[in-house]
């Protein structure tokens, strides 16, 4: 990866996180119709029946690292015909280190075993303003395996082989608990400057 570390100031980001908890009915419910895979709509129908409550939660200034800086400029290069993105970036993963997010973090403090989830459908998306990107993946019940889990940490990451492949990492305000009843999506906006 080509280093062009410090041409950008350090960059925040806003994450949503929205995590579904499920009564017995819902997971029976879930486990009935929708095996395969649950999408937005089916958590909004589990909501409005009383098989699943919703709590959301926005966390703002948390570090796009210095891989993420990286990662946008040879993306910059790649569309201007000079390089390519190596590696491309795919998914999330999920933590339980606490110490506050630092440029020179290459991934994540703690990793949670099979937290990483490859990126929703659809996503990254261009953000709602001119300057922003969004990057979403969903958790379902169960996954990871084993919990509950305290997350204090997310990142943003290759997929995930050594955890060292980061672009930018989530912990400040950031303390969700999930159960093995719990569904959880977590949204990330990257915001590139201002513009003028």
């Amino acid at each position: 990866m080509t280093s062009f570390v410090g041409v950008v100031p350090e960059q925040k980001m806003r994450v949503e996180i929205e995590k579904h908890s499920m009564t017995p009915q819902g997971l029976a419910w879930v486990e009935k119709n929708r095996a395969s895979g649950m999408d937005r709509d089916d958590l909004d129908f589990l909501v409005s029946q009383g098989m699943a409550s919703r709590t959301y939660k926005e966390v703002n200034h948390n570090v796009i690292l210095n891989g993420g800086l990286d990662f946008i400029a040879e993306s910059v290069l790649e569309v201007l015909g000079i390089g390519t993105v190596t590696p491309v970036v795919d998914g999330m993963a999920l933590g339980t280190g606490g110490t506050p997010a630092a440029g020179a973090d290459t991934g994540l403090q703690t990793p949670i075993t099979d937290s990483f989830n490859v990126f929703a459908t659809g996503f990254p998306v261009a953000g709602p303003l001119s300057h922003e990107l969004q990057y979403q993946t969903f958790w379902g019940a169960n996954d990871p395996p084993g919990g509950p889990f305290t997350i204090v940490e997310v990142a943003i990451l290759v997929a995930i082989e050594s955890n060292q492949e980061a672009v930018s990492r989530i912990t400040s305000g950031l303390n969700v608990t999930k159960t093995s009843s719990d569904t959880l999506t977590i949204k990330i906006t990257w915001s590139i400057g201002t513009p003028a």
